[in-house]
């Protein structure tokens, strides 16, 4: 089933059993990072996760539940369960409403589909530079910690008033922990970063 039906299926499951309003989200996100330990790289990783979470209401009271198995039984256990705790939590006597069906503002530039080819190789060569870049500056540099890091994410989200709300987005961080060593004495630690939404690294400036 395809994210849409799935969160329509809880929906229709959670006001079935008495759910007054309910609401239904799914994230799916994937990392993809390389770590700097002294100067070394030390992991790489490559992550993805994925859930949907339904909020129910009933009489002012609300009950939450989250799966990470996107099967429409699953779903409509899931749904179940938001009611059963809506009901069983205390109310929420300042509880108003979910939002209305609405024309909601769109963020722009949030997404790069460029970022959704990186890879980790990419994340090493990354963090090969900024090693490399903070080293030259001086023999005594050591980069002490840091990384290359990709997210990409998706979501969706609806409710029982008609609300259909859908994301996407991307980021790419650089960052790079440093300190200097003498024989008698070791600086203060200097930390730098840049992350964007879109592809712009710039490990050299980073380090």
């Amino acid at each position: 089933m395809s994210y849409t039906e799935l969160c329509e299926k809880a929906l229709k499951s959670a006001e079935k059993l008495g759910a007054k309003e309910a609401e239904a989200l799914i994230v799916a996100r994937r990392a993809i990072g390389v770590e700097i330990e002294r100067a070394e790289i030390k992991t790489s990783s490559d992550v993805e996760d994925v859930g949907l979470g339904v909020r129910a209401v009933t009489n002012q009271k609300i009950g939450f539940a989250f799966t990470n198995i996107l099967t429409d039984k699953e779903a409509e256990k899931t749904a179940k369960r938001a009611v059963e705790a809506s009901k069983a939590s205390p109310k929420d006597r300042n509880w108003q409403q979910l939002p209305e069906k609405h024309t909601y503002p769109t963020v722009r530039d949030t997404y790069d589909e460029r970022i959704t080819q990186f890879t980790s190789n990419e994340a090493v060569d990354l963090c090969q530079t900024m090693i490399n870049t903070a080293c030259e500056v001086d023999k005594r540099v050591l980069p002490a910690f840091g990384g290359a890091q990709v997210t990409i994410s998706e979501g969706l989200c609806l409710n029982s008033h008609g609300v259909k709300a859908e994301d996407k987005g991307t980021s790419l961080v650089c960052s790079l922990g440093t300190i200097a060593r003498s024989k008698t004495a070791v600086s203060p630690e200097c930390f730098e970063f840049k992350a964007s939404r879109r592809y712009a690294p710039d490990p050299k400036w980073v380090a």
